[in-house]
């Protein structure tokens, strides 16, 4: 869990913006900033809050203030090196407040929850210098899924570009590069089913009034849910999409944690993002 300095003094300490950390803190994702904080804390009132979708108010509020005032102090350019392995099993069980089993730690030990970050942006020729006033926080475990928001947002685009890939950056000064991965044959088949899948599928919530959308729902199972009860909290939500269709603006990857069905949860925020962009 690490923020970004974003102010100097005159003698150019960095220093950092608590109402920044605050609003920060407060949009990211409470499960991922429950384990990051006790990993660098031990803090045992953390291990015993429930997960983000089970917190009341007061617990929540707890929580955003512990995490604000560590990073207030701490804050600063870095992530965590991965921890030893029973540590490690501890966070992870932490997160999914579940015993894992071994072939279930195996795999999640592979996610990006300890590779290095941005994962899918090099430069050249150095890192650029950042606008005066940029300012990013980077708040997280990444114990949930095999894909980030921003991969998933990709690979929309890369459809939307007729299979070709932008390298995706943060500064829009520097060059970023393009590399066919797909046909424009193959990339327009796939459009196509994405447009299927919102005019009459199950991302008809993502429709908006006289603009073609494409795009696709996605459920990824937290835990096993064949056979029993459906339970929302159970699966996270994705939809991917980009619009116009045929003469795409802008791509867009939506991803809610422990929310349910892609189309009923994530779909309609992508709706609002798509409108809000076009």
């Amino acid at each position: 869990m690490a923020a970004e300095p974003n102010t100097a003094t005159d003698n150019g300490e960095a220093t950092v913006d608590p109402d920044f950390i605050r609003r920060a803190v407060e949009l990211a994702d409470l499960n991922a900033v429950r384990v990051a904080l006790y990993q660098h804390t031990g803090d045992p009132e953390l291990a015993a809050l429930p997960k983000a979708l089970e917190l009341d108010d007061a617990q929540r509020a707890l929580l955003i203030d512990k995490a604000v005032a560590w990073l207030e102090q701490h804050a600063g350019p870095g992530a965590p090196e991965e921890p030893p392995e029973d540590e490690l099993r501890v966070l992870m069980n932490m997160a999914t407040q579940e015993t894992m089993g071994d072939l279930e730690f195996t795999a999640r030990r592979e996610l990006p929850a300890f590779k290095p970050f941005p994962l899918m942006t090099s430069w050249t020729d150095g890192t650029p210098e950042l606008p005066e006033g940029f300012r990013v926080v980077i708040v997280g475990s990444g114990f949930s899924g095999l894909a980030t928001a921003v991969q998933m947002a990709s690979v929309g685009a890369t459809i939307a570009n007729r299979g070709v890939r932008m390298r995706p950056r943060v500064v829009s000064s520097e060059r970023g590069g393009r590399k066919r991965v797909v046909s424009r044959k193959v990339a327009a088949q796939v459009r196509d089913m994405m447009l299927g899948v919102v005019r009459g599928g199950t991302g008809s919530a993502a429709a908006l009034p006289g603009v073609e959308v494409a795009g696709k729902t996605g459920t990824a199972e937290l835990r096993p849910t064949h056979g029993g009860a459906i339970d929302p909290k159970n699966t996270d939500a994705w939809f991917v999409a980009f619009a116009p269709a045929y003469d795409p603006q802008v791509a867009v990857a939506v991803m809610l944690v422990g929310a349910g069905q892609g189309g009923a949860t994530a779909a309609p925020v992508a709706r609002e993002m798509l409108s809000a962009a076009l």
